[in-house]
């Protein structure tokens, strides 16, 4: 993060659209304040602008961008006390921030407690290193999203949104491009996951600029795929209406082969199914705490499902009844910014790439499974993992993909000036000590 904060500005708006416009929305009152911040900043009223911070913090306590706007806005007003205490909040969610390259907070290097809570969010930064390498492609522009794991097999699959493709990583190590090259074009792969059982090997896609090929003017669609396991034969496609936006991004398998989609762009639930040698592709759920839909797992008793708002945290979901609640959480930790989860007996793991630092987590959960009753770290700040996306449980550990290439590309498609692409990696982190 940037030390303006005027740059936070940008961030929450971004994040937040018109949700102003949802008064049912979970974080709707902390919105309503923050866009009132918002204007009372742009208004030189820098006092009034904390308080509605400190407002918006208040109904949404876990949004660590408000924390870091009202520390920086205190740092501004020259009340150090109150941007010590701001800081001790972020550091108390295991948030980090590097204070001492952050101008706005210069003036206050000496003021009492700034040391402290400087080492603290220091600390949280710090690289928490327990994974290692399992697999990795050499091919650096590859841009890896999505992956799974063939036991069968023992066989990863990686989506790429670059190439367009699937890569399939055998147990020697050799990458091949699944399905076979030949077959119909795919766009950006985004999501893979293979239901072993069926021998199915389920993709989203999506037309994207920073795919090869792309040209403006192409036609956005988004797409679910069914494959044949063992040969890569298409076994069914099926096309979401073009009526509204929709991104497919992570996709789970239930026992019984469904399969369930979640769309980042539209507030959507979907299934799909092979019906009779056709895929069938359905809204399932709509709901107002659906905001940017990211991984989702199939919960213990089989029927509910997790799902991972970036925005608003983790979700328990019913299909069949539509009910929908947020898993509710402790003070000081924080289920906001999770793209990939997957669940590991009475934990959800997840990757929390909208955090600072970037992490995987797991969320140990209460026996009835609807609130988190304790967070552990498990992989923090990792070098190589600068973008860690989504991952699988194998085993007794969680592999995923680590290096993803989002930031390296702008909204047209084009690799920022100056940027490095590093070969793919899935790291495996160990579930238990």
């Amino acid at each position: 993060m940037r030390a303006a904060f005027p740059f936070l500005i940008g961030l929450l708006l971004g994040v937040v659209g018109d949700a102003v416009g949802q008064p049912d929305s979970l974080a709707a009152v902390a919105r309503a304040k923050f866009r009132e911040a918002v204007t009372a900043e742009r208004a030189g009223d820098l006092a009034r602008a904390r308080d509605l911070i400190a407002d918006a913090h208040r109904a949404w306590p876990t949004q660590v961008a408000y924390l870091v706007a009202a520390a920086d806005l205190s740092a501004r007003l020259a009340d150090s006390a109150g941007t010590v205490r701001w800081l001790g909040g972020l550091a108390d969610l295991g948030a980090g921030l590097d204070v001492e390259g952050r101008p706005v907070f210069a003036a206050l290097k000496s003021a009492p407690g700034m040391a402290g809570v400087s080492r603290r969010l220091a600390a949280n930064i710090a690289p928490l290193i327990r994974s290692d390498s399992v697999a990795g492609i050499p091919d650096p522009e590859f841009f890896p999203e999505g992956m799974d794991y063939d036991p069968g097999s023992r066989s990863w699959f990686v989506a790429s949104i670059r190439r367009r493709t699937i890569a399939r990583i055998g147990p020697d190590g050799s990458v091949v491009d699944y399905p076979k090259p030949g077959s119909e074009r795919l766009d950006a792969v985004l999501g893979v996951r293979v239901d072993a059982t069926r021998g199915i090997v389920w993709a989203t896609t999506r037309t994207l600029p920073t795919m090869l090929d792309h040209r403006p003017g192409d036609p956005v669609r988004a797409r679910v795929w069914a494959f044949e396991l063992a040969t890569g034969k298409l076994l069914g496609m099926a096309e979401a209406s073009p009526a509204e936006p929709h991104l497919f991004g992570d996709l789970v398998i239930n026992p019984s082969g469904g399969v369930f989609l979640t769309d980042s762009e539209s507030p959507i639930l979907f299934q799909a199914r092979l019906v009779e040698g056709r895929l069938v592709l359905e809204e399932r759920l709509r709901h107002r705490f659906f905001r940017s839909l990211q991984g989702l797992a199939i919960a213990a008793d089989g029927r509910h499902l997790y799902v991972a708002d970036y925005s608003h945290g983790l979700l328990r979901v019913d299909p069949g009844t539509g009910a929908v609640a947020p898993i509710a959480a402790p003070s000081g930790i924080s289920t906001l910014g999770l793209d990939g989860i997957a669940r590991a007996g009475g934990s959800i793991i997840g990757v929390q790439n909208g955090f600072s630092p970037a992490r995987v987590v797991r969320f140990r959960l209460s026996p009835r499974g609807d609130r988190v009753v304790a967070l552990d770290v498990l992989d923090r700040h990792l070098p190589v993992a600068d973008e860690p996306t989504i991952g699988a449980i194998v085993g007794n550990r969680f592999v995923y993909v680590a290096n993803s290439q989002w930031e390296k590309y702008d909204d047209d498609g084009k690799r920022r000036p100056q940027v490095v692409l590093r070969p793919p990696v899935l790291l495996a982190v160990p579930l238990e000590p």
